[in-house]
């Protein structure tokens, strides 16, 4: 290894697998091919990553990271609904790097979390505070409503990933609204049954 590889930084290394992940896919993910991306040679590829597993895992964490990033600010850009936005922002994330929501949602190469996980409240605190205002919906009702909306959204990110289904913004918006009134009406109607069942 040259002093100048000696240089290359592990997180150049894992950027440049990024976006060999991002061009090609995980399945295109080699030594080779992140050493061409950063312009040097394998060595140091090798000596932060000994094995092409470790390499994949940091790739796949830092598109998870990027990912979260994306979600984030798709709640922030909607103030008034922050769990709309996130879901428009998964979708968008699917859309334009089909590649690394398929590197994260679609591969068996690295391992995922648990969906229970995926919705854990601690992590998507924002979102059930959003949707806890309902006065009719408690903490329960709150998360299984996130969990229905997150199941319908993922769905549509993998068929927009995949190519399976073609929607403009405006489509993809009207039908998460569309959908996340009817879980919450059937959110509520449950609620207000077992209530009256209650009181009998």
């Amino acid at each position: 290894m040259s002093p100048v590889e000696a240089t290359v930084s592990r997180q150049a290394i894992v950027d440049a697998a990024v976006e060999v992940v991002t061009a090609a896919g995980l399945d295109a993910l080699t030594y080779r091919r992140v050493a061409a991306q950063v312009g040097c040679s394998t060595s140091p590829v090798v000596a932060a990553f000994p094995n092409a597993s470790a390499l994949a895992q940091a790739a796949v964490e830092e598109i998870n990271r990027l990912f979260g990033e994306h979600l984030a600010a798709g709640a922030a850009g909607r103030p008034d609904n922050p769990f709309l936005g996130m879901g428009m922002a998964y979708v968008d994330f699917a859309a334009c790097w089909p590649s690394r929501f398929a590197a994260l949602f679609l591969s068996d190469q690295v391992g995922q979390a648990s969906f229970d996980n995926l919705v854990d409240d601690n992590i998507h605190a924002f979102v059930f505070a959003a949707l806890g205002g309902q006065p009719s919906l408690d903490a329960a009702k709150t998360r299984a409503l996130v969990t229905d909306m997150w199941i319908y959204v993922h769905g549509m990110a993998t068929f927009i990933a995949t190519n399976t289904l073609t929607a403009q913004p405006a489509d993809i918006e009207r039908r998460l609204r569309a959908v996340m009134r009817g879980f919450r009406l059937a959110a509520t109607e449950n609620e207000d049954t077992q209530k009256e069942g209650r009181n009998e």
